[in-house]
């Protein structure tokens, strides 16, 4: 039997101890080595949970943008008369933005003139408003809100060429 070590154990490393299961074989690892691996989980846990709710997050604020801010106002009494503002309303207000087919399905006009305004106000939002939605939103760590920022650019590519639009990591 060898004596080969991975890294050198320090006294203290030897007295405190913490039994882990893998493959259900029982197995004593110095305290350090543990939180490393701990941290090393959470990292990895961390990266799954910031995209996580990352496209249901914009697709909300994207909503609340358009049914809400003048601007938007504005670039949709552009397209339509104002008699038919509160038909487009109610027609954003039924649209769900939770996943990537929707974004494109919603972003691809195919000559619709509510698409074609919902386009519009989707590329004024991510290029204007994003940015700011973001840094005063009330998202509990300071990754995620780093993550969103970062994907900020998908989603204005998104809208310029909506079948590209089908994943976050590059």
């Amino acid at each position: 039997m060898s004596n080969f070590r991975p890294y050198k154990y320090t006294q203290e490393e030897l007295t405190i101890s913490k039994k882990i299961k893998i493959e259900d074989q029982q197995i004593t690892l110095p305290l350090t080595v543990f939180q490393q691996l701990v941290e090393k989980a959470k990292e990895e846990n961390q990266k799954k949970e910031d995209t996580k709710n990352l496209l249901r997050n914009f697709g909300n604020a994207l909503n609340r943008f358009i049914l809400h801010n003048e601007q938007a106002l504005k670039i949709i009494t552009q397209y339509i008369p104002e008699s038919n503002v509160s038909h487009f309303k109610k027609w954003v207000t039924n649209q769900k933005l939770e996943n990537f087919e929707q974004f494109k399905r919603i972003w691809t006009v195919d000559g619709d003139v509510y698409k074609k305004i919902f386009s519009e106000l989707s590329f004024e939002f991510y290029s204007k408003h994003a940015y700011s939605y973001v840094m005063h939103s009330q998202m509990r760590s300071e990754s995620t809100k780093l993550t969103h920022l970062k994907y900020i650019t998908r989603f204005l590519e998104g809208i310029v060429c909506p079948e590209s639009f089908y994943y976050f990591k590059k």
